[in-house]
C-alpha cells in the first residue's frame, strides 16, 4: 500500500493572536544620552552579565536588555539615566514581566509595577522611594491631563461670527 499525504480541501487558517489593546503612554519620550553604550556596559559589569529577574546570563550583544526601572517619560533628568534606574534583563523578562508592569503602570495600576520593582530590588540597586513617588505623581498628573483632554475637547467654531 502506497501512502500519500493527506490533503485538505480548505487550507488551515492561521489563528488570530488575541492581543490586549495598547495603552497610550502620556508624556514625551526623551532621547537616550550620548554615552548610552558606555552606561550599558557599566550596568552589565555591575549586574555581572546576569538578568536581575532570573539570574540567567544575558548575551553581550543584546543592548536592548538594559532598561529603565522608572520609565524615561516619568523620571526627572537626575534619575532618568542614573545607574540605579538601569537594570539588565534577559529578553524573556524584558518583553514579559517588565513590559506588562510598565503597561499596567501607564494604565493606572501602579501596584503591578511596584511588585516588579520589589523583585528587582532583591538583586541590586533601585531608585529611592522619593524618586518613585515623584514618578508616580508625574504619572497621575499626565493621566489626569490626558483624561481631561478627552473629556473636554476644545470647542470648535468659537471664533467671531461671520456676517
Amino acid at each position: 500500500m502506497i501512502r500519500t499525504p493527506l490533503r485538505r480541501r480548505t487550507p488551515l487558517r492561521a489563528r488570530r493572536r488575541e492581543t490586549s489593546p495598547r495603552v497610550p503612554r502620556p508624556g514625551t519620550l526623551p532621547s537616550l544620552p550620548a554615552d548610552w553604550r558606555a552606561r550599558c556596559r557599566a550596568v552589565r559589569r555591575r549586574d555581572e552579565g546576569r538578568c536581575r529577574w532570573c539570574a540567567h546570563p544575558v548575551a553581550p550583544s543584546d543592548l536592548g536588555a538594559v532598561d529603565h526601572l522608572i520609565p524615561r517619560r516619568l523620571a526627572d533628568e537626575r534619575v532618568r539615566d542614573a545607574a540605579r534606574n538601569l537594570v539588565l534583563l534577559c529578553q524573556a523578562h524584558h518583553s514579559g514581566p517588565k513590559a506588562e508592569a510598565e503597561a499596567a503602570l501607564f494604565a493606572g495600576q501602579s501596584d503591578r509595577w511596584m511588585r516588579f520593582l520589589n523583585v528587582v530590588q532583591l538583586t541590586g540597586p533601585r531608585p529611592t522611594p522619593a524618586e518613585i513617588g515623584a514618578a508616580l505623581t508625574r504619572l497621575n498628573a499626565l493621566l489626569t491631563e490626558a483624561h481631561d483632554g478627552h473629556r473636554n475637547p476644545s470647542p470648535r467654531g468659537t471664533g467671531p461670527a461671520r456676517p
